[in-house]
């Protein structure tokens, strides 16, 4: 039997980015929402999909040629289609077309092929189903048709099916970021804090809330107790498009609009300064209609670097892009899936 496969486009937006234990710890609260919107997927032929540029995700079908029919027989041809995709798909039409045979004096018109059934139909992200047409050659075939080898050509059509749905499990993550470095706080130092957040692998768009958001800072004063100091940040809707391959908010690691918060330090130690040496601790509550969640966050205190004491979550302290006393970099990347 000759092998013939066929390939159906799909327009595709992907998004991808390096996972890592950060320092963070995210508490996770998921839920998905059906959602109703097509996207029509068309089908083309793998012959011709090589010829042409395409995205890099599209879904198969494949199947054998027909062969050994002689006039009045029919036969079943097994034809596999597969999602490679991360989105469940559903197909809502397929198509065979013979394209002629190996011998002369039989066209393509002396082989019949029935209608797909079962359609539409739901297949999962990653998944493949077989199905089978019934190939027939009418009696009325001349006796060249006997035994010919006939190609066929597949096609067809699918939406992004959003269901069925799944949810994300819920608890804390521990992580922790210590890029800063050890800092001395005063009171009245502007401790600025952020984070942003990339939704990948998901085709439609993307909305996600982050709650009860805060940054913990531990510090030690110089009689040796350990206090800490907490910055809460508001709570925030994100949408993000279909495809998205960046971060949100959007800006450089130095950008007012990456600061969510700011507080001055308080006076925890009597007037003396504080000490800073274990990092800082990011948490957070979030519902996300699509995971993995890539989260970042970083904190930044220009006052304990040498810089004047600028609240870097204000865009009239901080300009755009962002400047020198504001640069901090971010933690390594926490994943919620």
């Amino acid at each position: 039997m000759k092998k013939r496969s066929a390939a159906t486009k799909v327009a595709s937006w992907t998004g991808a980015m390096a996972i890592a234990l950060v320092s963070l710890a995210v508490s996770v609260t998921a839920s998905r929402h059906h959602q109703t919107h097509a996207h029509t997927i068309p089908g083309i032929d793998l012959a011709s999909f090589h010829r042409t540029a395409q995205p890099p995700q599209f879904f198969t079908m494949s199947g054998d040629a027909v062969d050994d029919l002689y006039p009045g027989s029919s036969t079943q041809v097994p034809v596999t289609v597969t999602n490679p995709l991360h989105e469940d798909i559903r197909v809502t039409s397929l198509t065979a077309t013979v394209t002629g045979s190996d011998q002369t004096g039989c066209d393509a018109t002396n082989l019949q092929l029935t209608s797909f059934s079962g359609l539409p139909f739901h297949l999962g992200a990653g998944d493949s189903t077989e199905i089978d047409l019934t190939a027939s050659m009418p009696g009325t075939a001349p006796n060249e048709c006997q035994g010919a080898t006939f190609d066929l050509s597949y096609g067809g059509s699918a939406t992004i099916d959003y269901l069925p749905v799944r949810s994300a499990p819920s608890g804390p993550i521990g992580l922790r970021s210590s890029n800063q470095g050890t800092l001395v706080l005063r009171r009245g130092y502007a401790i600025s804090v952020g984070y942003h957040v990339f939704v990948g692998k998901s085709l439609r768009p993307s909305t996600l809330e982050v709650s009860g958001a805060q940054v913990t800072i531990p510090v030690k004063c110089p009689n040796g107790s350990n206090r800490k100091i907490v910055i809460p940040i508001r709570t925030k809707d994100y949408t993000l498009p279909g495809g998205s391959s960046y971060y949100v908010p959007r800006g450089s690691s130095a950008a007012a609009a990456t600061f969510q918060a700011e507080r001055s330090a308080p006076n925890l130690c009597n007037g003396r300064a504080m000490k800073a040496t274990r990092g800082a601790t990011f948490s957070a509550g979030m519902a996300s209609t699509d995971f993995p969640v890539q989260v970042q966050f970083h904190y930044r205190v220009p006052a304990a670097k040498g810089f004047a004491n600028v609240n870097c979550s204000s865009i009239r302290q901080n300009r755009n892009p962002g400047t020198r006393a504001c640069t901090a970099s971010w933690s390594r990347t926490g994943v919620v899936s």
